[in-house]
């Protein structure tokens, strides 16, 4: 019984947090049947932007806050609301450095929902951290189900004023709403969770390692994607994205199956650790390939787009690696060696730099070369992390 419900509080989590890429895909979906590639590939920019300015004033919240929680519950709220006081002071800064945007790179419309979406995902992404502690796994589904339900129908509806709303500003103005929403949602929903901050900026200083290795780990995996961005056409952008939406989601399932019990892991007999590792492998395996499969299927079917049946191992390669190296990283978190992650994060980004840059200059960089690329260098870097964790692990002993 106690395991059944386990199993099905994790599955929860699971489809809780993976439910955001399906919402993404489903948008993307729309976007590219109602309008086209080329509109769907101009959001991918602010996506990846938004991206990378969330987890850096993220600063590494949902990780330190979960550790926390496990070595002191009793202090977890005062922890909770004075780094989001702090956090909230860096993303300040950064949405008044966005709005320099339009005087150097990008229009205005574009900079208006680059700073609403980073708000947006700043709210959500600060409370997610109690979604896992309270458990409203059931709430949070219910709330992703409901925006996007909400989101398609208002770009249904914005197809039939397109020659009153251009179709680029009618998505970038309901994708920013949905997440803006969402954000102000979850901040009411928990707001008697807050207690009052200490404004020390302590938090800012202890949780510097698990915000370098959350950054370092996003560069490592979405190089690609800024390489792509710079190489293609806002049409082919788009289908690639769409790609890695699918494969991000199939490797995130390592961190959603697990995610209610990190905490827990820390406190676990070394049996039950070895235990806990096969199993995550062996749902790797089913869910990376009953996954790259179904993707094969929805983008020849749903999206219209074709692929060689050949870059299903290049997918396969890419989706099963978080399932691999993911408990060597929380065994590491549990030793407190989060430097070392960071040391593998920025060697995996520099070689993943060197391939992709090196093979631009050698080849005309297509889909299906940076597919293969991208499954090489993941393949190297878990590699390369389980070289870091024998060589740590032969020391705790």
């Amino acid at each position: 019984m106690v395991r059944t419900k386990k199993i099905g509080m994790a599955a929860a989590n699971g489809l809780w947090q993976v439910f955001p890429t399906i919402s993404l895909l489903l948008m993307s979906f729309v976007v590219v049947r109602l309008f086209s590639l080329a509109v769907w590939g101009e959001l991918v920019y602010i996506i990846i932007a938004s991206q990378f300015i969330n987890t850096l004033i993220n600063w590494g919240n949902k990780d330190f806050l979960l550790r926390s929680f496990a070595e002191r519950p009793s202090h977890f709220y005062e922890a909770f609301s004075t780094f989001f006081a702090e956090r909230s002071v860096v993303a300040v800064i950064a949405l008044v450095a966005i709005f320099g945007l339009p005087f150097f790179w990008f229009s205005l419309p574009f900079t208006i929902t680059l700073a609403l979406v980073v708000l947006g995902r700043f709210l959500q992404q600060s409370m997610d951290v109690l979604v896992v502690i309270h458990r409203r796994f059931s709430f949070a589904l219910k709330l992703e189900f409901i925006l996007i339900g909400v989101q398609i129908s208002a770009l249904i509806f914005g197809r039939y004023i397109a020659d009153i709303v251009h179709p680029m500003h009618l998505v970038y103005t309901v994708f920013a709403a949905g997440l803006l929403i969402k954000g102000v949602i979850y901040l009411l929903l928990f707001r008697s969770s807050f207690v009052y901050p200490s404004w020390t900026f302590h938090y800012l200083e202890k949780s510097f390692a698990f915000a370098l290795q959350t950054w370092t780990g996003l560069l490592a995996s979405r190089m690609d994607m800024v390489v792509a961005a710079l190489v293609m056409s806002e049409a082919t952008l788009g289908v690639y994205q769409i790609i890695m939406s699918f494969l991000w989601n199939i490797q995130a399932g390592a961190n959603h199956f697990s995610g209610p019990f990190i905490h827990q892991f820390f406190r676990l007999s070394e049996s039950v650790k070895r235990s806990s590792e096969q199993l995550l492998w062996k749902i790797g395996i089913a869910i990376s390939a009953f996954g790259v499969l179904a993707m094969f299927v929805a983008l020849t079917w749903l999206f219209q787009i074709q692929l060689s049946y050949e870059l299903m191992i290049p997918c396969f390669i890419i989706a099963i690696q978080a399932y691999i190296y993911l408990p060597w990283l929380f065994r590491m978190m549990q030793k407190d060696d989060q430097r070392f992650i960071v040391y593998w994060n920025v060697v995996s980004v520099l070689l993943l730099s060197i391939i992709l840059i090196s093979a631009f200059y050698m080849l005309e960089l297509n889909i299906g070369y940076i597919l293969w690329l991208v499954a090489v260098h993941q393949s190297l870097a878990t590699i390369m992390i389980f070289g870091i964790y024998r060589q740590r692990s032969s020391k705790w002993a």
